[in-house]
């Protein structure tokens, strides 16, 4: 008789974090969205601001991904998590009536430090509960319940911002964020099992060289980079997009990233189907640029609200192909006791593109603070043909590439 599939769901500590993670995600969209959306609107923030604000969340992350990489290899994962969600909660308490910039940077600090930690004790939690060949179905699970809250969370934020004001939007994002607590809470303190070496200088290097010397890796680097810079530049430009361009109200931010999570989340259904995932992580991954150039293209090159709406629900059914494999891929090439790092390596470099490109728009001229309604749309429509063009190139190298056998480590 066949046996029925229990899927990673059954497992206990992957339900607990999948709640956890849920409401959590639910949170921190409705408290972005609406902190985003106050900062363009009554702040009336132009494009440097806004990357700067972009440079505060990124650069926090980028050095918390990397340290608390090192901490999960050693420590417990569910407590790095704990500390995230807390740093998380914490930011919404600053963020909570901001009415200057300072404050809300302060918060976006905070946010960008939460994440930091919840990024690779998320994944390091996942690849110690779950067997290895149900590590694709496992991700694509947790990108599912991160997408639909995605979607739920800038949804239910825009209603809420429209119908009274920011301070509502704040304080329900509190409550859901202090709900995710228990749940963490009760997530088995499960740890890596192999030698577990102290914490050295020349550690800080080893994720960045596994991470290169593998193949598949080294390719995952390139392509992630080359997509996440293009990504990061246009949503710098989009609140000014959306309020010079499509001339949309506050909310509009909300909703365009709740047409997002559309997208993402018929991406994420389609890849729990995927059940034969293992080996095919980068062809999975190339698949997910390709939509998400062409939606970008969509998005950014007619200056329609309905368009754009239609090209961000494609922006995000590409990425959710992009993270689940390569967290998988991460899972099955690296050793236990290395995923920890390896994923901050991966994870900050791709934030590390985002604090780039915002430190470099909040440093240009004088003249590039604030796009004009002509101006906005050529930038974005140049960076659609871009991400296009590379969206066609790097996957089809990436599916004809044949990684050595030699180069997936037990």
């Amino acid at each position: 008789m066949p046996v029925e599939d229990p899927g990673p769901l059954r497992v206990r500590a992957f339900l607990l974090l999948t709640c956890s993670c849920g409401l959590e995600n639910l949170a921190i969209w409705a408290f972005y969205g609406t902190l985003i959306a106050t900062f363009t609107y009554k702040l009336s923030a132009d494009v440097r601001q806004l990357a700067m604000l972009g440079a505060a969340l990124s650069l926090p992350y980028v050095l918390g991904t990397v340290l608390w990489g090192f901490v999960v290899d050693r420590w417990s994962p569910k407590w790095v998590y704990v500390i995230g969600l807390c740093s998380m909660l914490a930011s919404i308490l600053v963020g909570w009536g901001a009415a200057s910039t300072v404050r809300t940077v302060g918060a976006v600090l905070l946010l960008g430090l939460g994440l930091g930690a919840l990024e690779p004790s998320r994944s390091a939690i996942t690849a110690l509960v779950i067997p290895q060949a149900d590590l694709v179905r496992a991700n694509a699970v947790l990108s599912l319940t991160l997408q639909i809250t995605l979607l739920t969370g800038s949804f239910l934020g825009g209603l809420l911002l429209e119908a009274t004001n920011a301070s509502m939007a704040h304080a329900a994002s509190l409550l859901v964020g202090v709900l995710a607590l228990p749940f963490a809470l009760l997530i088995p303190d499960v740890r890596q099992r192999g030698v577990v070496p102290e914490l050295t200088l020349t550690d800080l290097g080893r994720g960045l060289r596994t991470s290169w010397n593998t193949p598949e890796l080294r390719l995952l680097l390139f392509i992630s980079a080359t997509g996440w810079m293009v990504f990061s530049t246009f949503f710098v430009f989009e609140p000014i997009y959306v309020r010079t361009v499509l001339h949309g109200e506050e909310s509009a931010i909300l909703f365009l990233w709740a047409s997002h999570g559309v997208g993402a989340i018929a991406g994420a259904v389609v890849i729990t189907r995927v059940r034969r995932g293992t080996g095919r992580e980068l062809a999975l991954v190339g698949s997910g640029v390709v939509v998400s150039g062409i939606g970008l293209l969509i998005y950014a090159g007619f200056g329609t609200f309905a368009l754009a709406l239609l090209g961000a629900a494609g922006m995000g059914a590409g990425l959710a192909f992009i993270f689940p494999p390569a967290l998988a891929l991460v899972q099955r090439v690296v050793q236990e006791e290395e995923r920890g790092r390896v994923s901050g390596v991966l994870m900050s470099m791709q934030a590390s593109c985002s604090a780039g490109c915002a430190v470099e728009t909040a440093s240009g001229s004088p003249s590039s603070a604030g796009p004009s309604s002509t101006t906005c749309p050529a930038y974005t429509l140049l960076l659609g043909y871009g991400s296009a063009a590379d969206s066609f190139l790097l996957p089809l190298y990436a599916t004809w590439y044949k990684p050595a056998e030699s180069s997936v480590i037990a």
